[in-house]
């Protein structure tokens, strides 16, 4: 294999396990009304199904990670999607709530080491120098999964059903483990006996008495919750509550959020990677535009579809900041606890918003609706929705109040 082209067919194999776990995260967004159905399940219910996921997934971000930095990622990849091809065909023989819910459980479990092993590879194969513009590509390959975990599963789970849909993502993941085994490989310096006993809690320690690294990832943590809080679940039957729209168009609105994500990332890590000056001003920048297209698209009546699409596709762009966040963590640290310090801030991007944002939607939405728990979806009005999804402008009020924290020039 040529050394050139090595590293970016590593990279876009590892990548591909990237765009999966995307496409499993927002795959729920499409099946609510058959969950309820199949599952004599009510909205905050769902909203635990979904989130299932995440709770796995964020319990093992740091673990994983270590993992990462001790085995590499060739082996915790291969591993963690084997755990994902099991979980998706006991999901689609699943005929209750609970086993429904332990599948999603292993999903998260599976997923958990994609993003810190996927970071470390593009560390330590490419120069710093690309460094948020490769992880920006990563990022617009990824999304790519978001947009087909809603724009494209709507229309399978509508022409064969959300189960055949799940048995189809079942054989996607036996492909990407076969496609991991033969390409991917590390590059790993030989590590001692004394450092395999004694580094891992103390590269721990030290991130965790990093104040910076917390900052960064309450900043992250607030960007990415609100957008998977928001499109990863309950964006799809709000804008079909909203504005009357069929399953398929509502969720080709909502991946519009992830149609920026993608197109955004590469420009944002490239303008990134050429200033440091610039990052704490694209922050704001982006942030600020979240906020508002947000706020516009849940709150001001009667907008076209034109409009609408594009406020969504803003909004998704916007998010894209959040890889700056990765880009600080990385020049904050040494190759030796890269990953865990990678997992550490990724657990802080989903700590927010699918494991307590999901949830606390579907809360606020049964309440609203005074529904004691039992309503369907088709139950709660465009205002039920409006009241309970007041907390994701907040979010992204408290990232914004974030960034006058955050110091952005790197440690000799």
């Amino acid at each position: 294999m040529s050394t050139k082209l090595q590293p970016w067919l590593i990279w876009l194999t590892a990548t591909s396990f990237v765009f999966f776990q995307f496409l499993l995260q927002t795959s729920t967004s499409v099946m609510i009304p058959a969950f309820m159905q199949d599952f004599h399940i009510n909205a905050l219910q769902v909203g635990i199904l979904s989130s299932s996921y995440f709770y796995s997934y964020l319990t093992m971000q740091l673990p994983s990670a270590m993992l990462v930095d001790r085995f590499g990622a060739r082996l915790v990849l291969s591993s963690g999607i084997i755990i994902c091809a099991i979980a998706c065909w006991l999901f689609a023989h699943a005929d209750n709530f609970y086993t429904a819910q332990i599948s999603r459980i292993l999903m998260g479990l599976g997923s958990s080491p994609v993003i810190s092993a996927t970071f470390a590879l593009v560390a330590r194969w490419f120069p710093s120098a690309r460094f948020a513009l490769i992880i920006g590509l990563t990022d617009t390959l990824g999304m790519t999964g978001g947009i087909a975990g809603q724009a494209y599963l709507a229309h399978w789970v509508k022409d064969i059903g959300w189960r055949h849909t799940m048995s189809g993502c079942f054989i996607m993941a036996i492909i990407i483990t076969l496609l991991i085994s033969l390409i991917v490989r590390d590059k790993i310096q030989p590590i001692s006996a004394a450092e395999v006993v004694n580094n891992p809690l103390k590269k721990l320690g030290n991130i965790i008495r990093s104040p910076q690294i917390w900052l960064n990832g309450i900043y992250v943590a607030f960007v990415w919750g609100v957008a998977i809080g928001f499109t990863g679940l309950w964006s799809v039957p709000f804008l079909q509550t909203q504005y009357q729209l069929p399953l398929t168009l509502a969720a080709s609105a909502s991946s519009m959020v992830f149609a920026g994500i993608a197109v955004a990332t590469p420009i944002i890590g490239w303008l990134a990677d050429i200033s440091l000056k610039s990052r704490r001003i694209l922050m704001f920048a982006c942030t600020a535009v979240g906020l508002a297209t947000l706020s516009m698209a849940l709150y001001v009546p009667h907008l076209s579809l034109p409009l609408l699409f594009t406020l969504l596709f803003l909004f998704g762009g916007s998010t894209g900041s959040y890889i700056i966040s990765f880009a600080i963590v990385r020049e904050r640290t040494s190759a030796e606890s890269r990953a865990t310090a990678m997992g550490f801030t990724n657990m802080m991007s989903i700590a927010i918003g699918s494991p307590i944002l999901q949830p606390l939607i579907g809360y606020l939405l049964i309440d609203k609706a005074n529904s004691h728990f039992t309503a369907a979806v088709t139950h709660f009005t465009a205002g039920n929705f409006k009241l309970a999804f007041i907390i994701l402008p907040i979010g992204l009020a408290i990232a914004l109040m974030s960034l006058g924290f955050i110091k952005l020039q790197r440690l000799s």
